[in-house]
């Protein structure tokens, strides 16, 4: 072969030049495509990233709402359940503060009918005395006068005033029990409330002369245990 010609080393170097060229140049444009896809890439799995770091962050913020709303239910349901304790202790002092109360009420009545029981006896004896009393004195009072005013004082004396009434001897206590009974029955029939004389706590009185008595003068009017009361009280008159 002959010598290469210094034409052809210029051509090929420029060839060379050339394919060098387009390798940088595809080297370049490779290198710029796996930049560009690594940071798609990047960019992706960051923002992956966040939105299951977001998710996390969602349920970890639902379990912690959860959480404080079963704390509130919590409380809301304890403080129901001390007042729906209040209330029912409340109710239970007041019943039993009630309950105290009426019996409390029962024995002051209780007591107050055992002196009223009493009463009657003390009441008309001290009226007695008291009667007698008033009459002594009035008895006593025109002769001090005669002595004082002289002869002609006595021309002028006065009589002394009648004696007050006696009063109604005083019933005891199954006496008055008949008339508290008829008095609970006023309103019924006549011969219902005759069959309460009837009863066995009553034996010991004049029933059948009460019976009589009432039947006889068949007074409509006025009510059975006002008869019964005026009879027992002529009753006691008479047999004094």
């Amino acid at each position: 072969g002959g010598s290469r010609n210094w034409m052809d080393d210029e051509e090929s170097s420029r060839d060379l030049l050339k394919k060098r060229d387009q390798r940088s140049r595809s080297r370049g444009r490779r290198d710029e495509h796996r930049s560009r896809s690594r940071g798609r890439r990047d960019d992706h799995r960051s923002r992956s990233r966040d939105r299951r770091d977001d998710r996390r962050g969602d349920r970890r913020n639902d379990r912690r709402d959860d959480r404080r709303d079963d704390r509130d239910y919590d409380r809301k349901d304890e403080r129901d359940y001390d007042r729906r304790n209040d209330r029912r202790d409340d109710r239970r002092d007041g019943n039993r503060d009630d309950r105290k109360d009426d019996r409390r009420d029962d024995h002051r009545d209780d007591r107050r009918d055992d002196g009223r029981r009493d009463e009657p006896r003390k009441d008309d004896d001290g009226r007695r005395d008291e009667t007698r009393k008033d009459f002594d004195g009035r008895r006593d009072e025109p002769r001090k006068d005669d002595e004082l005013r002289g002869s002609r004082s006595r021309d002028k004396r006065e009589e002394p005033p009648p004696a007050p009434p006696a009063d109604p001897p005083p019933l005891d206590f199954t006496e008055k029990l008949l008339i508290r009974f008829l008095q609970t029955k006023q309103d019924k029939p006549i011969l219902e409330q005759l069959e309460v004389l009837q009863q066995d706590e009553f034996k010991k009185l004049p029933i059948e002369d009460l019976l009589k008595s009432v039947i006889g003068k068949a007074d409509r009017t006025t009510p059975l245990y006002k008869q019964v009361e005026s009879f027992l009280i002529q009753y006691k008159l008479s047999s004094a």
